[in-house]
C-alpha cells in the first residue's frame, strides 16, 4: 500500500469519525459547530487529538449595570442605570442578544450574553468573540463598545443593527427587498455586491491574523442603507504565518475540506467559506447536501467541483467551484482576490447586459433593412444606437468575444445602409472602424465615390452653365450702358437733324454717332467691365451691342456714301441684315456661325462694286450662306455637351 493511499485512508476515517460523532449530537448541517459541540463530540470520537480549547479569561472585568438576571425571571425593576433592557432580539444554543436603550447617548445597542452562565465554553467563545471583533477595527465588523460582566455573566455591549440577516434577504419578496433601496433591483447584482464587502472585511481579518470559520448568510446583517457587518465570531481563531489547527469548528454544509480531514487551515478556508456562500447565491442550495449528516459530512471531505445550470453566468460558476476546491493551492490566493474576481465579474455583466441590449438593436435594424426601408431616418438612428451599445460593452470588457462579434455584424449593416442610402463619407468612416471589412464592400462603395464624383462634376458643370446664363447678373451695368447709348443717340439724332442740309456734314455726320456711341460703349464697358463681363450671358449681350452699332455704321456708311439704284439698295440691306443674323448665331449658338457673317458682307461689298449685278450676286451670296449654314448647324449638332 502506497503512502497516498494511507494518508487518504487516513483522512477518510477521520472525518467518518467526526461525522459519527457530531451526528451523535443532533447538530444540523446548517448549525454551527462550536467548540462547546466540539468538546462533547470529542468524548465519542475515537483516536482523534483535540485542539485545546481556551480556558476562560482570568482577568478581571468591569461590571455592567444592565440587570439581565431580573429580566430572564420576568421582573421588570426600576433602575437610574444608563443601559436599560427593553427586550429579547435573538435567542440560540449559546447565547441571547438583547436590545437595551442607552440613555446617556439616547440610542438602542445590543447587548450579548451566553445561554449558560455556567457553561465555560460559552463564556470563554463569548469572551474572545468580544477581544476579535473589538481588535478589528472595521466597517465590516460589529463595533464592541464595551465588554464586561452583569450579574457575574459577561456580556458584549455591541452597535444595534437595524436590518435584516442575509439569509433572510435572499429569500425576501419584493415588499422585504423595497425596504433596502440602495440594493440593486437586479438581485444577483446586488447579493454579488454583498459577498464583495464580506470579502473585503474577511480580507482585513486575515491581514489582522484572523480566521472566522463559519462565514455563511446566516452570519452576515445587511443595514437598510446597504451596510454589511459580519458577526458572530465565536469560533473564530487567531494564525500566524502560513496557517494553524485545530478542532473541527464551523458549520457542515458550508466547512472547507481541511477542517474535516484535521488539516492545516488558513485563509484559504475562508476563502472556500467565500466560495460556499456564493453557491449558495446562485443556487440557493447549501455547498455540501446530503439525505443524512453522514452524507453531507462525505460531501464536504470530498468537495467536488459542482455541475451548474446554464443560467449560471459561466465566471460566477468557475469562481465558485475555483473557492471550493479540495487543494487549497488551487483556490485564489486570498479574499481580496475573490473579491476582485467578482467585482470583475459585476463589470463583465454590465458588458453583458449591453451586449443583450446590442443584438436585440441589431435584430431590430435587420428587420428594418429587409423590409427595404434604408432611408428611413429611423434606419441610421438605429445603426448608430447598435454600434454605440457594442462598443461600450466592449469599453466594459475588452476580451467580450459576443460584443466584438455583434460589432463586426453591426459595423458591416451599417456600411451597407450607408451605401444604399449613398452616404459615402458616412460608409467610409464605418470602414475606417472595422478590423476585418468584409468582402465586396471596399468594391460597392468605390463604386458608389466613382458614380458621386460623375454627378458631382455633372452638377458643376450644371452649376456653371446656370451660372454663365444667369440674366441676373450684370443687370445694373447694362441698364447703366443702354441708358448712356440711348442719351447720346438722342443728343446724335438732334445733331444730325440741324446739320442735315450742310453738305460736307450731311455726307460725315451720319456716321459719327455711330463712331461716338462705340467709343462711349468701349469706355462704359471698361469702366464696368466686372458686371459687364460677369459671365457669358452678359458678355454675349455686350457683344451683340457691339456688332448691332457696327453694322448699322457699315450700313449707314454704304447708303450714304454708295449712293446705290434701289434695288442694289435694297439687296445689300438685306446682306447685312443675314450678315447680322450669322453673327448673333456665332454668339448664341455655334462659334462657327461667324465664318457665316462674312459671306454675305463679301456679297455686300460686291454689290457696292456691280450695282448692275445685284440680283445675281444676291442669289449667289444666299445660296452660299444657305448650304455653309447647313454645314457648320450640322457639326454644332454632333459636338458633345457639357456633362453628357
Amino acid at each position: 500500500m502506497t503512502r497516498g493511499t494511507d494518508r487518504a485512508d487516513a483522512h477518510a476515517a477521520t472525518w467518518q469519525a467526526w461525522a459519527t460523532a457530531l451526528a451523535d449530537t443532533a447538530i444540523a448541517p446548517s448549525a454551527t459547530v462550536t467548540p462547546d459541540v466540539l468538546k462533547r463530540a470529542a468524548t465519542t470520537a475515537p483516536g482523534r487529538p483535540l485542539a485545546s480549547i481556551e480556558g476562560a479569561r482570568t482577568q478581571r472585568l468591569p461590571a455592567i449595570d444592565v440587570h439581565l438576571a431580573a429580566l430572564d425571571r420576568g421582573v421588570a425593576e426600576e433602575t437610574d442605570a444608563d443601559l436599560v433592557v427593553r427586550g429579547v432580539i435573538a435567542e440560540g444554543g449559546m447565547g441571547k442578544i438583547y436590545v437595551a436603550e442607552q440613555r446617556s447617548l439616547a440610542r438602542e445597542v445590543a447587548i450579548k450574553t451566553v445561554r449558560d452562565r455556567l457553561d465555560g465554553a460559552q463564556i470563554d467563545a463569548l469572551l474572545r468573540e468580544g477581544a476579535i471583533t473589538g481588535h478589528l477595527d472595521h466597517p465590516g465588523v460589529t463595533p464592541v463598545h464595551l465588554i464586561g460582566t452583569s450579574d457575574g455573566q459577561p456580556v458584549l455591549v455591541m452597535k444595534r443593527i437595524a436590518g435584516l440577516v442575509w439569509t433572510e434577504l435572499l429569500q425576501a419578496d419584493e415588499g422585504t427587498w423595497s425596504r433596502f433601496p440602495a440594493l440593486s433591483k437586479d438581485r444577483l447584482r446586488a447579493h454579488i455586491g454583498l459577498l464583495m464587502e464580506v470579502a473585503r472585511t474577511i480580507h482585513f481579518a486575515h491581514t489582522r491574523g484572523v480566521l472566522h470559520l463559519d462565514m455563511k448568510p446566516d452570519n452576515v446583517m445587511i443595514g437598510e442603507l446597504g451596510e454589511v457587518y459580519v458577526v458572530d465570531w465565536g469560533v473564530a481563531t487567531t494564525f500566524e504565518g502560513t496557517g494553524a489547527r485545530m478542532g473541527f469548528v464551523g458549520t457542515p454544509a458550508f466547512v472547507a475540506p481541511e477542517m474535516v480531514h484535521g488539516e492545516e487551515i488558513g485563509p484559504h478556508t475562508d476563502v472556500y467559506l467565500l466560495g460556499a456562500t456564493l453557491h449558495l447565491i446562485l443556487t440557493r442550495a447549501p455547498r455540501h447536501v446530503g439525505a443524512s449528516f453522514l452524507d453531507v459530512m462525505r460531501a464536504a471531505a470530498e468537495s467536488s467541483a459542482y455541475a451548474y445550470d446554464a443560467a449560471v453566468p459561466m465566471e460566477l460558476a468557475e469562481l465558485a467551484n475555483a473557492c471550493t476546491a479540495r487543494d487549497p493551492s488551487a483556490r485564489p490566493r486570498d479574499a481580496l482576490a475573490v473579491r476582485m474576481a467578482l467585482s470583475k465579474h459585476l463589470e463583465h455583466a454590465t458588458s453583458l447586459d449591453l451586449t443583450k441590449d446590442g443584438e436585440a438593436k441589431l435584430a431590430e435594424l435587420g428587420a428594418l433593412i429587409d423590409s427595404g426601408d434604408l432611408a428611413s431616418p429611423g434606419a441610421a438612428r438605429l445603426a448608430t444606437e447598435t454600434r454605440y451599445a457594442f462598443k461600450t460593452a466592449l469599453d466594459r470588457w475588452a476580451e467580450n468575444a459576443q460584443a466584438t462579434s455583434g460589432l463586426a455584424r453591426a459595423l458591416e449593416i451599417a456600411a451597407r445602409l450607408e451605401i444604399a442610402r449613398e452616404n459615402a463619407v458616412g460608409a467610409r468612416e464605418v470602414i475606417a472602424e472595422m478590423e476585418h471589412v468584409p468582402p465586396g464592400i471596399e468594391d460597392r462603395l468605390a463604386e458608389l465615390e466613382r458614380a458621386l464624383e460623375a454627378r458631382a462634376k455633372g452638377a458643376r458643370e450644371l452649376a456653371e452653365i446656370r451660372e454663365d446664363q444667369d440674366l441676373g447678373k450684370g443687370s445694373r451695368e447694362r441698364r447703366l450702358l443702354i441708358l448712356s447709348i440711348l442719351v447720346l443717340g438722342a443728343i446724335g439724332f438732334a445733331a444730325s437733324t440741324l446739320l442735315m442740309g450742310d453738305g460736307m456734314m450731311a455726307v460725315i455726320f451720319p456716321i459719327v454717332p455711330i463712331l461716338v456711341a462705340l467709343v462711349v460703349l468701349g469706355a462704359v464697358t471698361l469702366f464696368l467691365r466686372r458686371g459687364l463681363m460677369a459671365n457669358a450671358a452678359s458678355r454675349r449681350i455686350l457683344a451683340t451691342l457691339y456688332l448691332v452699332l457696327v453694322f448699322l455704321g457699315i450700313h449707314r456708311a454704304t447708303t450714304v456714301w454708295g449712293r446705290l439704284d434701289p434695288i442694289a439698295s435694297e439687296v445689300r440691306s438685306e446682306l447685312f441684315v443675314v450678315s447680322a443674323i450669322c453673327a448673333v448665331l456665332g454668339i448664341f449658338v455655334s462659334k462657327g456661325a461667324w465664318i457665316l457673317a462674312a459671306l454675305p458682307l463679301v456679297g455686300a461689298a460686291c454689290v457696292l462694286a456691280w450695282p448692275q449685278r445685284a440680283s445675281e450676286i444676291y442669289d449667289v451670296s444666299a445660296i452660299v450662306t444657305l448650304a455653309a449654314m447647313l454645314v457648320v448647324l450640322g457639326r454644332s449638332a454632333k459636338a458633345p455637351r457639357p456633362g453628357a
